[in-house]
């Protein structure tokens, strides 16, 4: 009885380590995205990039996530 108590406490642990483990990479990801599509821009064609909202949003990015 004890050893399937403790398999099924183990299961759980490791299920919630996993959630938690796909929760942080999530935040992560989504929270990069828009950074990541900027460097893109920015390789692909930086003045396409500095002429969007007159370069508004370009410098608002560049400056606060550098």
């Amino acid at each position: 009885m004890d050893d399937a108590l403790q398999r099924v406490r183990q299961r759980r642990k490791k299920r919630d380590a996993t959630r938690m483990m796909i929760s942080l990479i999530s935040m992560y990801l989504i929270t990069n995205t828009p950074n990541l599509l900027i460097t893109f821009w920015e390789h692909i064609h930086i003045d396409s990039l500095r002429g969007v909202a007159d370069g508004l949003m370009y410098r608002y990015y560049s400056f606060n996530w550098s």
